[in-house]
Order: C-alpha cells, then structure tokens, then sequence
C-alpha cells in the first residue's frame, strides 16, 4: 500500500513543489487548499507522469473546526488517516510593528499556528501507526525583518512548538520543521 501524504497549501507554489515530489517518490495525495481544486501546471504534470492517485481537498483552515474535520474527510476518503502530513498552508500578509494589531496577530495565528497543531493533533490521533509531520516556517524565524511582524511571529511560534509537540507525541509522531527563504514565483 502506497503511503499517503497530505499537503495543506499542496496546489500551489511551494506546496505543489512539495507535492510533485511526494508524487515522484510514490505517495497519494490528499491536496488542500483554501479555494483551489485544480492543481497549478507543473504539478499536474508531476501528477499525470507518476500516475498519482490525489484528491483535492477544500478547507478554510483559518476556521478551528476545519483541520479535524479535514482529517475525518481524507480519512473517509482513503480509509485511512495519512503518513505524512505536510503543514504548509500559511497566510502572508503585510504589517510592520506600527500597523500590526489584534486582528493581523489572530488571523495568522489561526492559519500559521493554530491550524498546523489542530492537524497534527487530529492526524496523530487517527493514526494506526508513527506518522511524520512537517511543518514549512520561514528563515525569518531566525532572520526577523521589519515588516510582515504578524506572519514572522506566527512562525516563530511553529518553529517553537516542535520540540513540544515531538515530546507530546512521543513514538507516535515524528515532528520536524523546513526553514526555507525567499520562494516567491515572479
């Protein structure tokens, strides 16, 4: 049985470059995504060159409801929970110290933090066996600017909850982090 993986954000940029390469190395996919049920380009022709098995899946993540419900329909969908759960869906946005406030902290903290470690608890918990977990912060974690301070705090707190959540989990879950820099498509 092919392993399963689930990409959050898997349809495009860097999530689809994730996803063309779990594809290459034979994994299923469950694809989510906020909006997107059609993959961009270059991973549907990963897709269609390794004969992937992958659904799309559709989930405002940024409601605290949605990741264990996203679980339970990729569950149901494959009859099993996933393998592999990459946490890559995030939001962006453009603040500086000045114009950061409540609202810019909470919406990325709900899609940047809270939504990977509802995933990760709702994945491990389905699990039958160790499942992996990923989660995609940003070199900022460690090389802080001064704009985007909400979506770099955000971040900061998932690169931080690692170790927590590898000591929670225990044998149950190999939890890591990727750290990658600047990845925008022009």
């Amino acid at each position: 049985m092919k392993k399963l993986a689930l990409v959050t954000g898997g349809m495009r940029r860097l999530g689809a470059v994730i996803a063309a390469r779990l594809a290459q190395d034979g994994y299923t996919l469950a694809l989510a995504s906020h909006a997107d049920t059609k993959p961009d380009a270059e991973l549907q022709s990963a897709l269609e060159a390794h004969a992937v098995d992958w659904v799309p899946f559709i989930a405002d993540l940024s409601d605290t409801a949605a990741p264990a419900k996203l679980i339970e329909d990729v569950s149901a969908h494959f009859g099993r929970g996933p393998d592999l759960l990459v946490n890559n869906a995030a939001m962006f946005g453009q603040d500086d110290w000045a114009h950061m406030d409540a609202a810019s902290l909470e919406a990325h903290f709900r899609l940047n933090l809270f939504a990977p470690l509802l995933l990760s608890q709702a994945v491990v918990a389905k699990a039958s066996g160790q499942v992996a977990i990923v989660n995609i912060v940003d070199q900022r974690i460690v090389n802080p600017h001064r704009d985007q301070i909400s979506y770099t705090l955000s971040k900061q707190a998932l690169a931080a909850s690692v170790r927590t959540m590898a000591t929670a989990f225990g044998k149950a879950a190999r939890v890591n982090a990727v750290a990658p820099g600047l990845v925008i498509e022009t």
